[in-house]
């Protein structure tokens, strides 16, 4: 259904008044219930903690019986916190009881899918699940994302509606991975098990905007798809005002805890501090005889699990779960049922491409079949002035390795003889001389040297320095470097390098970098010519 039809407005502008009735906390919409039974008509659904009979409320605090044009629904949703029906058709699958507390289904993968382990080395007791395997959609099978649950990768205090993020992810530096069944791995910075680090993100409790970016790192292997379901086909569209009138919208789930279940979305709840776009709500397949409080369509632990319909398009991820009175969907059944809370994939796109800084416009990874299982590529690339070129990357053994013996770090004849034709051009080459090999090994072993080194594209305007003094005269320095200035690459690199660095190494660049001229653009000759109006 379309957020922006007239029965998503109509619920918009009842929120404004039904959330100043005490005890209101939510608003949505979906199909109107009577004694669990679906009526096939539409309902602004009021979400309270508990329940009261009429007579025990006070007259200006009850629920208006109609607004807007639509018949109201007092639903009871508690214990909301991260992570009739129609009976479903043969082979459809169930939803499924909690796993005991010591099967621990979080073991690592060697190929990273939807419904795999996911955890963030800000604090690995907070476990969630990779949700689907994106791709940008301008460099196709090159820059590889996973997409989970934001808060799956924070520190969380608190329980139940109460949680609240104490500690988030840091963009660009936050090691993601699976967990070490082991729990042998102790640094923040560099784990065994990390298989990328968290990129770009968009928090907002308790709500669809819940979303985190893991950067594959090359050489990560991957599959297009979910575990026990196959490749994905597509992405699938939002439930259409027919599909809640008559709970129609079938859903499956490989969660990294329950694995796969199968339930049906019944309603949808709005957090007006997300905007316009909705969760809905998915309500587990009970198996027959079961009481609908004994199994689950997700629970914590499947937070960021994608959520497919049975023809395998993805059309959300898991965020979070909740519990309803049971009689709201099954007749005359007493105690609760469980419900699990999907945010949209559509929306989760657009607001990673259009509202996030910087964007990202990234679409799921397509899997031709079961065994289309791809590799991150170790060839990365940056960006000069927007155009793409290739950057060179050490081999994973080289970078393992401390016993590697640096590069060479002469420089060329013919550029030594240009540098040491000015003062601060000698300053250079005794710069290089002194710290050179230091430098070089920094940029080989250190991880985070490394990381930043890539990153922030320095590594591809060494290359591309290195050359200017072979090429045409007229190529130049880029002025922007991955859409950021070039004076940015030079002050990332200076950090890193100072805090990674020996106290020589950062006394020298603490030295030499402040006095270094604006060099974007320029020319190997105006480069020369630069340095040579340089005081000293």
């Amino acid at each position: 259904m379309d957020t922006d039809s007239e029965f998503h407005a109509a619920v918009r502008r009842a929120e404004k008044t039904l959330l100043r009735i005490p005890g209101v906390h939510a608003v949505g919409g979906g199909a109107k219930r009577a004694g669990g039974v679906n009526q096939g008509f539409l309902a602004i659904q009021v979400y309270v903690d508990r329940k009261l009979p009429f007579a025990e409320v006070a007259p200006d605090e009850r629920v208006p019986s109609t607004m807007e044009g639509y018949p109201t629904n007092v639903v009871a949703m508690t214990n909301r916190r991260y992570a009739v029906l129609p009976q479903p058709a043969p082979g459809e699958p169930l939803g499924k009881r909690e796993p005991p507390p010591d099967v621990d289904m979080q073991l690592a993968d060697e190929v990273l899918a939807g419904g795999g382990p996911i955890t963030g080395r800000i604090d690995d007791q907070s476990r969630g699940s990779i949700g689907l395997l994106m791709e940008d959609v301008a460099a196709p099978g090159k820059k590889i994302y996973a997409l989970t649950c934001f808060h799956s990768l924070c520190k969380l205090a608190g329980i139940e509606s109460k949680q609240e993020v104490i500690e988030a992810p840091v963009r660009e530096k936050t090691v993601v991975g699976q967990v070490d069944p082991n729990g042998d791995c102790s640094s923040s910075h560099c784990c065994n098990d990390g298989y990328g680090e968290f990129w770009q993100g968009d928090f907002v409790p308790h709500s669809w905007r819940d979303i985190a970016l893991v950067r594959l790192r090359p050489g990560t292997k991957y599959f297009g798809g979910i575990k026990d379901h196959l490749p994905i086909k597509g992405i699938a569209p939002n439930p259409t005002e027919a599909q809640y009138r008559d709970d129609s919208y079938l859903v499956r789930k490989y969660g990294n805890r329950t694995g796969k279940t199968g339930g049906r979305i019944v309603d949808f709840v709005r957090n007006p501090a997300a905007g316009q776009v909705v969760q809905f709500i998915v309500v587990p397949h009970i198996p027959p005889g079961t009481p609908p409080d004994a199994v689950y369509f997700g629970i914590p632990g499947d937070s960021g699990a994608a959520v497919v319909t049975p023809d395998v398009r993805a059309m959300g991820i898991v965020t979070g779960v909740a519990e309803f009175e049971a009689k709201e969907f099954f007749p005359e059944t007493p105690g609760k049922v469980n419900g699990t809370l999907v945010a949209p994939l559509n929306a989760i796109m657009i607001q990673l491409r259009d509202n996030v800084t910087p964007k990202y416009n990234v679409t799921p990874v397509l899997a031709t079949s079961p065994a289309d299982i791809r590799t991150v590529p170790a060839n990365l690339t940056a960006l000069f002035d927007g155009e793409e070129v290739p950057v060179r990357m050490p081999s994973a053994a080289a970078v393992a390795s401390q016993d590697t013996p640096p590069r060479p770090t002469e420089i060329g004849v013919r550029v030594r003889d240009d540098l040491s034709a000015s003062p601060f051009g000698r300053e250079l080459v005794v710069f290089w001389e002194r710290h050179g090999a230091e430098l070089v090994n920094l940029v080989n072993h250190d991880r985070q040297v490394i990381a930043t080194w890539h990153r922030s594209g320095a590594s591809a305007v060494y290359q591309h320095l290195g050359r200017l003094p072979d090429v045409d005269a007229g190529a130049r320095l880029p002025v922007t470097v991955n859409d950021e200035p070039l004076a940015d690459c030079v002050t990332r690199m200076h950090a890193v390098l100072a805090r990674r660095g020996s106290d020589g190494l950062r006394a020298a660049l603490d030295d030499l970098v402040p006095r270094l001229p604006e060099l974007a653009g320029l020319s190997y000759p105006r480069i020369l010519a630069t340095f040579d109006a340089t005081r000293v």
